[in-house]
Parts: C-alpha cells; structure tokens; sequence
C-alpha cells in the first residue's frame, strides 16, 4: 500500500526529529499496520505501552494484542486480553480478542466463555456471534451455530461472512 508505506516513512523520519514524542510513536505503529508491517508496530507498540504516561491505555493495549495474534504469539495475547477483562469487565472488544486468542490456541471452552461475554456487554458485537458459531460449528452443533450465525447476519446486514459460514 503506497499511501501506508508513505506515512510510515513520514512518521518514521518525524521520530527521528522528535523521539520522545509518543504521540508520533503510535501514529507510526499505526501506519506499519496499516502498511503491513506487524512486526516493526510491534516493537513500537511494546515500548509505548510499557511508557509510564500510555500504559493504561487500554486501546493501545488491545491493539498491541491483535498485534501479538498478528504475529503468531497467542499465549502473550490471551494474557494480555485477560488482564484487560480483569481491568474492565465490560470491555467487549477485550472479551472478542480473549476469545479469539483462546480459538486460536485451541481452548474452545474459553472462547466461547469469552464470546459469551463479548456478546452480553455488546449484543451488536456480530463478531462475537460469529466466534461462538464457529465454535459451535466446531463441536457439530449445527442448530447452535446457525444461530449464532443468524444472529451475526441480523447484527452486520452488509457483511457477508456469516452467510458464508451458514452455507
């Protein structure tokens, strides 16, 4: 993507010039993302949410985690989705990424408890719908997972991935 590719130069040589603003250092992880570059965000986002003024922010925190689950690293992003559920038990989006860091280390019972919890602070949330279906799908649960397959579909009209998944 040149334009993602542009702005990662651009923020790169503007923490060149001012490396101790932090604000530059996470629009830069941002543009790497963006850019595909997980791995350079990543050791960006690390030192940023280790920083004394950032380390609470839990939307650097959770971005670092999709990160961790960008770059194969599961275990570090359930433990990090974990801690923020234990932070903010009505954090839906932590719960989603928890369920989907325990999907991927193949713990189906805690996905779905994570799903569950997405879902009761977030009944919009059609991704946690979608988690929970595939999980279902997973332990031939077929009338479980249409369900929730139905319920993503009603939550998320323009999105084709649970009709997909419904067959």
């Amino acid at each position: 993507n040149g334009s993602a590719d542009e702005a990662v130069d651009f923020y790169r040589k503007a923490a060149v010039l001012r490396p101790d603003d932090l604000t530059i250092q996470e629009e830069m992880a941002r543009a790497q993302i963006a850019a595909g570059k997980p791995l350079d965000a990543l050791r960006v986002l690390e030192r940023l949410t280790r920083d004394p003024e950032l380390r609470d922010r839990a939307d650097l925190q959770r971005l670092l985690g999709e990160i961790y689950l960008k770059t194969d690293r599961p275990h570090e992003a359930r433990d990090l989705f974990m801690k923020l559920t234990r932070q903010d038990k009505n954090d839906s989006e932590a719960w989603l990424m928890l369920g989907e860091a325990s999907w991927a280390l193949g713990d189906e019972l805690g996905a779905l408890t994570a799903a569950r919890h997405a879902i009761k602070n977030n009944p919009q949330l059609a991704k946690a719908y979608i988690l929970a279906g595939l999980i279902f799908q997973k332990r031939n649960e077929l009338k479980h997972a249409t369900e929730m397959f139905e319920l993503a579909a009603a939550h998320a009209p323009d999105d084709a991935t649970p009709r997909i998944l419904q067959g």
